[in-house]
């Protein structure tokens, strides 16, 4: 491997199996004295000792991989606080073995071989996908996962990842000309994933995981929008119809004493009348659409309260102040005219 971390700009770098964040192939797992009748299904990442430091993943207890363990392919794993949880619940996994089944049916890596557990790191998000977009698993689905020495897998490293300080579009040429150095035979291509590509993990992300989600926001942030809109002209509609049938029962409330302060908390009550339905009306609605919504946006709760909470409080707003403007224009009846024309 190229000492990537040399090239001015490069904080860290490490050799993997594929795309970082992406694809992670799975397998089921034997651990010596836990047997079990449902597969134990992890996720793999073959990677050098810089892998963790890259990605930006902590160490919890115990070590990394260090080069040695890397270039003497040593049987040595990391897993992540998930595996630790869910196979050794309540013990230490530090010095325990486990034994990656799929290895023994591929031919060019090591077969019926225990790996020792020598680090806990925290858990990471997989990205996986549903046709052409990217969807990210929820926090609680997150995957028991293992990491070992790449040159175990018997596949040269495919993939270089590097943390950097300056923009990754201005280090390709450098990079490029750094790997030459120790092979010409190489060739530097930028990684595609779902038809996104690009130097940057951010630009890989930006075409499959975000792309779709934002594009959805913008979607439904202005169908929102234009349906809030037109609910408010439509409210301001009603209450100036209602303004216009009231107009005989307002001269004569008048006439009788009523001040136009007690008229504009009348007009203003049939106007919150109006609003509380119609708010009661969407929540209803919208207790059942969020699970769509929830669909389209991985992540975020179908019941929140804080979410809703606000948006509440903005209809209600919103609403009074479209109420406001006839329930003042109700005030200004003319009294005398009024009761000339009835």
């Amino acid at each position: 491997m190229p000492n990537l971390t040399a090239t001015p700009g490069v904080k860290n770098a490490t050799v993997l199996i594929g795309v970082p964040l992406f694809f992670a192939p799975t397998s089921d797992v034997t651990i010596p004295g836990k047997p079990h009748k449902e597969h134990w299904e992890t996720e793999l990442e073959l990677c050098s000792e810089g892998y963790f430091q890259t990605l930006g993943l902590h160490l919890l207890h115990g070590r990394l991989l260090d080069a040695n363990d890397v270039a003497s392919a040593r049987k040595v794993a990391v897993v992540n606080e998930q595996l630790a949880h869910k196979y050794f619940p309540g013990e230490d996994p530090i010095g325990r073995q486990i034994k990656v089944n799929e290895f023994d049916n591929l031919p060019e890596t090591v077969h019926d071989a225990y790996f020792e557990i020598v680090g806990v790191v925290n858990n990471s998000r997989t990205f996986d996908f549903e046709g052409f977009s990217a969807v990210p698993e929820a926090p609680e689905k997150t995957q028991p996962k293992v990491f070992l020495p790449y040159p175990l897998s018997g596949i040269a490293g495919d993939a270089f990842a590097m943390q950097t300080g300056v923009s990754p579009a201005s280090l390709v040429d450098t990079v490029r000309r750094e790997i030459q150095s120790v092979d010409n035979h190489v060739v530097l291509i930028a990684p595609t994933v779902a038809g996104a590509t690009g130097y940057s993990l951010g630009e890989v992300m930006e075409g499959t995981v975000y792309g779709k989600p934002r594009f959805t926001a913008i979607a439904f942030g202005s169908c929102a929008g234009l349906g809030f809109a037109l609910a408010i002209v439509g409210l301001f509609s009603v209450m100036t119809y209602i303004v216009s049938l009231k107009i005989h029962d307002i001269g004569i409330r008048l006439a009788l004493g009523a001040s136009r302060g007690a008229i504009l908390r009348l007009m203003l009550r049939r106007g919150a009348w109006l609003v509380g339905w119609g708010m009661l009306i969407g929540l209803i609605s919208s207790l059942g659409l969020t699970r769509l919504m929830s669909s389209q946006f991985p992540g975020v709760s179908a019941y929140d309260p804080l979410t809703l909470t606000v948006v509440l409080s903005m209809v209600l707003t919103a609403g009074l102040a479209a109420c406001s403007l006839p329930a003042h224009r109700a005030t200004q009846v003319d009294l005398m005219m009024t009761l000339r024309n009835e």
